[in-house]
C-alpha cells in the first residue's frame, strides 16, 4: 500500500478556493451540473444572476438542495435576503415545475443516528456552538466585505 500525503486541515484553510465552483458532466443519456454556491443572502450579487442563467439553459428534471427544500413563491430578493441561494434555487424550481428535494437527512434523522454515539447534552452543545461560529463567520465575511 502507498502512503498518500494529506493536507493538515491548517494547510487546507489557507487554499483559496474559486466559488462558485462548477461541475457539469455531460453523457449521451443524462446531464448533471452541481452548483458550489457562495452562502450570499446580497440579492444584488451577480451569482444569483448566473444560477438563473445556468438553471433556464441546463432545463433540469429535478435539482437538489443543501439544508432543507424551502415553499414559498416570495419575491426574487425577498427570498435570497431570508434563505440565500438555497431558497432561490427552491424558487426556480417551483417556478418552472422542477422537484426539489433535500441533499441531506432530516434533523430528526440526523439526532437520531447520532444519539447512538452521543449524549443528548453533547449534541446540545455541538449545534448551540455550531450556531455561533456560523454566525460568527458570516458576520466576519460581511464586515470584510463593507471595509
Amino acid at each position: 500500500m502507498v502512503a498518500t500525503a494529506t493536507m493538515t486541515f491548517a494547510e487546507y484553510k489557507n487554499i483559496e478556493h474559486p466559488a462558485p465552483y462548477i461541475l457539469q458532466l455531460p453523457s449521451e443519456s443524462a446531464e448533471f451540473l452541481y452548483y458550489g454556491a457562495n452562502h450570499i443572502y446580497d440579492p444584488a450579487d451577480p451569482m444569483f444572476d448566473d444560477i438563473e442563467l445556468r438553471f433556464k439553459g441546463f432545463h433540469p428534471d429535478f435539482a437538489l438542495v443543501e439544508g432543507g427544500v424551502i415553499e414559498t413563491l416570495l419575491p426574487r430578493d425577498e427570498i435570497i435576503r431570508q434563505e440565500g441561494e438555497r431558497g432561490f434555487l427552491c424558487r426556480l424550481c417551483s417556478l418552472h415545475s422542477v422537484p426539489v428535494a433535500n441533499l441531506e437527512p432530516s434533523f430528526d434523522e440526523e439526532v437520531q443516528y447520532l444519539l447512538k454515539t452521543f449524549t443528548g447534552e453533547q449534541l446540545l452543545l455541538f449545534y448551540c456552538v455550531r450556531q455561533i461560529v456560523q454566525y460568527r463567520y458570516m458576520e466576519a465575511k460581511r464586515l470584510t466585505k463593507n471595509t
